[in-house]
Formats: C-alpha cells, structure tokens, sequence
C-alpha cells in the first residue's frame, strides 16, 4: 500500500462553509454537522448542476432495464432512475464510472455531479450517477432522506458503527445490476469499469466491487474501486461465502482518501478500510488528506483522483 498526504483546496463558494465548520465542529455532534452538510449541499447542488449543463451532454436515462430489490426489506428499495453523462462529443463510451452520493444526497447535488465535474472530459468515458432510495434514517431521528442503507449513530470508531447489512447488500446488488448493463449492453469490458463513492456511497461502491464482479464471470475483476471520505462495511465478514470469489480483491485496484480533521467519519475509518483491504491483498493507494474535513473534492483531491482514473479508463 502506497501512502501520500495531499493538502485540499476548494471552490471559492464552498470557503465560507468550510470556515464556519471548522470554527463549530469542536463544539457539534456528527448528526448535527450531517444536518449541516446535508442543508448545505442542497443549497449548492444547482451550481453544481449548470456546471454540468456546459462542459458535457446530460442524458437523463439509461434505459436500462435495472434491478429493484425488495427482498428482506419492508418497504423494497426503489432505484431512480440514474443520471447518465455520456463521453465528450457524445463519442463512443469505452469506458465507465459508476459514482454514489453520500448520506441525504443525490446524483444532481454537490457530492454527485458536483464531484465530477471537472473530471468528466475525461475521453471515452461515460458517467453513471445512481440515486439512492428514499427511506427513514435513524440518525437522522426517522425522518425520510435519500440514503443507501440506514444508520443508527455516528461514532468515532470504525468498531463501535453498526452495519445496516441487509440494505448493504441491496444497494451493492443494485450496483452490480448496472454494471451488468454496462457490460451487455454497451460493450464495455468490465476492466475499463469503475465504482466510486462519496461517504456513504463509498462504502455500497466498496461492496459492490468486492461482490459484484463474480456476478459477471469466473476470473473477472473491474477496474477499480474508490472510496472519498468512506470506510468498508462488515469488514469482519471478509473473505466469505458472500464473496464467491475471493481472488477479486487481490486483482482489485483501491483509492482511498480521507480527510484528517473528518468529524462525522473520523481519519481511522479510512486508515482501517485500506489496511483491511491490503490484508486481503488488494492494491490499494491511501491518501491521508490534511486539513480536511467532510467535503466535497479540492484541487489536490481532484488532480488525486483524476491520475488515478486516467490509469485505468
């Protein structure tokens, strides 16, 4: 495992609230800084939005046939349809990077598109942004937000936060059915695919990458996974019979970058995921982000992330 430490930088509209929330956090719980962040990145997501509208074609569909998972789960899951950003000059799509928002967002806002938007020129590929279903969040005191999986309490240690598996898996499942899609009906090799996520979104893109590439075939891996501001759930369940193949990790490239000063996911969440997937003999690239906290991608995360994608797109 390669290691770097990265110094973020943000948007010139993110600068306030950046400032605002490292002058509270001390003083704030994690739920009341995700309510922060999430009125927050609400009040950004159009800007985000109108960045897209110029710099690449905005599909909205895939029409694909995608999976909803009801099993298990009172209400089912029920899956938007995801927005779809086809390559520059709609070209031929190569390539593909399935993204997640985190926890009370969603594909159109600041840790969607808004991540992505300076990294959507990239040539040939195309970009997936998946919506989370809509279900009662116990952090969050019931109350009915976008979210891949509930979440009893944030804590501040990876051992001590509860896994809502059932869901877990659901949302990896889920993942998994577009990256079939991907592969049958675009032709894109599962090599040139790519998952990601923002926080929670992480954590399913993590699941899916581990799970979902036996779906597609003995021997078969993607091209990597990314996790920003994430952690890897049920990770004491690692290798099991959930994981058909667990050769897939070690052929399975891994970018992991967290912030040091993350008050709502702390630094260990993103130290303990890189260990645990080396251990399982993924190749795995951490970057331990100073000064940064809960946040959208700085320039320095941006130029991170945008090397490591042209490498394997």
């Amino acid at each position: 495992m390669s290691c770097h430490a990265c110094l973020g930088k943000y948007a010139p509209e993110a600068q306030p609230l950046l400032a605002a929330k490292k002058e509270e956090a001390a003083g704030r719980s994690p739920a009341r800084i995700f309510k922060d962040y999430v009125h927050n990145a609400a009040l950004m997501a159009i800007p985000a939005a109108l960045v897209l509208v110029v710099t690449a074609c905005v599909c909205l569909g895939l029409g694909y046939d995608l999976p909803t998972i009801t099993g298990g789960v009172e209400p089912g899951l029920e899956f938007p349809e995801p927005l779809v950003v086809n390559p520059p000059g709609n070209a031929r799509a190569e390539a593909a990077v399935v993204f997640l928002h985190g926890l009370g967002g969603h594909a159109r806002g600041v840790d969607g598109v808004g991540i992505a938007a300076n990294l959507i020129q990239l040539p040939g590929v195309k970009w997936i942004f998946p919506d989370a279903p809509v279900m009662p969040v116990t952090v969050e005191g019931g109350r009915n937000i976008p979210s891949w999986y509930d979440i009893e309490r944030f804590t501040d240690s990876i051992e001590d936060f509860v896994d809502d598996k059932t869901r877990i898996i659901q949302s990896a499942q889920f993942v998994t059915g577009i990256v079939q899609e991907l592969v049958a009906k675009d032709g894109i090799a599962p090599e040139k695919i790519v998952l990601g996520g923002f926080s929670q979104g992480g954590a399913v893109a993590l699941t899916a990458a581990l799970h979902g590439a036996s779906a597609l075939g003995p021997g078969v891996s993607l091209g990597g996974v990314f996790a920003l501001s994430s952690y890897l759930p049920m990770r004491d369940m690692y290798p099991s019979p959930m994981m058909p193949d667990p050769s897939v990790a070690a052929r399975t490239k891994v970018l992991i970058a967290h912030g040091d000063e993350d008050a709502i996911l702390p630094l260990e969440f993103g130290q303990v995921t890189a260990q645990k997937l080396s251990a399982m003999g993924a190749n795995v690239e951490f970057h331990e982000m100073y000064g940064v906290g809960h946040e959208r991608l700085g320039d320095e995360e941006t130029a991170i992330l945008r090397r490591w994608l042209a490498q394997l797109v």
